[in-house]
């Protein structure tokens, strides 16, 4: 049975490579109700072939938004099986039914490189046993993913033939679409795109800015629809269609469980 689990949901800052990465919501009141699921543990020696019940380590794990994950590093091809969150997925995603069983590719910064991983989750014992492809569930929303604040390739039309590039990312909550914030200060315009938990508004295609008299900065945001959409370096109406819906410092969405 579906139930619908309604969170009240205040923006929180994440930062995975700079103080200009787009806020992203944490759940302040996640479910009480728990679950425990048994997993296939590992990483480095033998994590990369087919896990088999007996003859590989298993973990259980018991909370509200416990998972089985499988993850893999894009750069060494190596494995990490848990039944624990790893770190680098994006703070404020758990495994839910919009993701699960659904891979899905991002960009993190390991010794100061900026890599590709691939992961996916399940709810079920012992269901992380498989491997992956590298490449991204085409069910899923694919936006690039980028801060001009750091990087410059996100003050331009940033080239992108397909989801596999470190600039990219996957909406993995419900509710949740490609975004491009530009903010214009005196020294010009900066970028910054993503996937956000805010729906794409279906009436509109013009950026909606909000400008700020106290900082002298002018902050425009504007979404699309469709993989990569957001990649553009302005909407001119051109090349995609981009839909606008309002900005909120606190919003609420419904995620749906089983």
């Amino acid at each position: 049975m579906l139930i619908a689990h309604v969170l009240a949901i205040s923006l929180s800052v994440f930062v995975p490579f700079s103080d200009g990465q787009f806020a992203y919501p944490i759940d302040p009141n996640p479910p009480s109700i728990s679950s425990t699921f048994s997993c296939y543990e590992c990483s480095g020696n033998r994590c990369d072939e087919q896990q088999v019940q007996g003859t590989h380590v298993e973990n259980s794990c018991t909370g509200s938004r416990v998972a089985c994950w499988t993850v893999r590093n894009m750069h060494t091809l190596s494995y990490t099986r848990t039944c624990e969150q790893p770190s680098s997925i994006r703070q404020g995603v758990f495994c839910n039914r919009h993701m699960e069983g659904k891979e899905f590719c991002f960009a993190s910064t390991v010794g100061g490189q900026r890599i590709r991983i691939c992961a996916k989750c399940c709810l079920s014992d012992r269901c992380n046993a498989g491997s992956l492809t590298g490449v991204a569930d085409q069910t899923l929303q694919t936006c690039v993913a980028c801060d001009g604040t750091t990087e410059g390739i996100c003050n331009m039309e940033v080239p992108m033939n397909s989801g596999n590039s470190t600039y990219v990312e996957q909406c993995l909550l419900p509710n949740s679409d490609c975004w491009t914030e530009r903010r214009v200060s005196s020294t010009g315009n900066v970028y910054v795109r993503g996937c956000q938990l805010r729906t794409c508004a279906q009436n509109g295609q013009a950026e909606e800015c909000v400008a700020n008299s106290n900082t002298g900065m002018t902050t425009c945001s504007q979404c699309c629809l469709g993989q990569l959409c957001n990649r553009f370096a302005k909407a001119d109406g051109a090349k995609t269609s981009f839909k606008w819906s309002t900005l909120a410092i606190s919003l609420t969405a419904v995620f749906m469980y089983i």
